[in-house]
């Protein structure tokens, strides 16, 4: 069962305006985050709404929440990886 993917705008301006062709992989990772909400982070802390994942994707890194109860993965930030 596939969980419904939330991106911020804060992520989406990465993504657009800074990466371009980079932007396909990293929205690609965002699929494999809806379809597989389970997959073990490369890092996690506490944050405000929760248990704050991420994964690291190149140099890249993708900062998120999942919420179970809803099934949806919402990713707030993408940044480089050296800036966390």
């Amino acid at each position: 069962m596939d969980y419904e993917v939330s991106i911020s705008i804060k992520a989406i301006e990465f993504i657009v305006f800074t990466l371009k062709k980079e932007g396909t992989r990293l929205l690609f990772e965002f699929q494999r985050l809806g379809s597989d909400p389970h997959r073990e982070p490369d890092f996690s802390d506490k944050g405000e709404e929760g248990e704050l994942n991420g994964i690291l994707v190149d140099e890249y890194a993708i900062l998120y929440y999942v919420d179970h109860a809803a099934k949806r993965i919402n990713v707030v930030d993408v940044t480089y990886a050296d800036q966390i």
